[in-house]
């Protein structure tokens, strides 16, 4: 089959450069690195808690203070929480919820996260970095093979209706799949 392909199929897929672009330009976002953020956060067992030292922040209190200063926070030492403190994360590694609100938020920012463990986080952002997209030489390459495989897959359709409809086909085993 695989020799079918090179042979037959192969040498009628041709790409243009004006394909490839095309391509990259409706896909941008999948050759983009996602958006990051530099983040600390707090963790409180009380969503009143939680929802008082986000007002601070957003007011302009500082973030160490809001943290030394704010009860009801999660004991870390001894209850399991997202580890928030002052890391660099992925948009696209926040749970749903987190990501929604995250999404657009700028440095200074101060988001509230409630996890699905009822734990509830404030979230400050400190620097924020957009998405970026990958140079298109870089991708052009793996580009092209997207372009390639779905050409391909489509004359190998066309091609099986062609046989299918020259030869009688019969089937000799069923419930495979299963």
């Amino acid at each position: 089959f695989e020799t079918f392909v090179k042979k037959v199929i192969g040498p009628d897929i041709e790409i243009s450069e004006d394909e490839v672009r095309a391509y990259y330009a409706e896909h941008t976002d999948d050759f983009s690195s996602p958006a990051m953020f530099r983040v600390s956060g707090l963790a409180f067992h009380a969503l009143p808690d939680a929802e008082k030292a986000v007002m601070k922040l957003r007011r302009g209190a500082d973030f160490q203070w809001v943290s030394a200063n704010s009860p009801g926070q999660i004991d870390k030492e001894k209850e399991e929480t997202l580890v928030i403190d002052d890391s660099v994360v992925s948009l696209t590694a926040l749970p749903d919820a987190l990501r929604k609100a995250a999404e657009g938020a700028q440095p200074g920012d101060a988001l509230l996260y409630t996890s699905p463990e009822n734990h509830h986080y404030v979230i400050s952002v400190q620097e924020a970095f957009p998405a970026k997209p990958q140079p298109y030489e870089g991708v052009r390459r793996s580009i092209a093979g997207i372009i390639f495989d779905e050409k391909a897959r489509a004359l190998v359709q066309d091609w099986s209706g062609k046989l299918r409809e020259a030869y009688e086909t019969r089937i000799f085993v069923t419930g495979i799949d299963d």
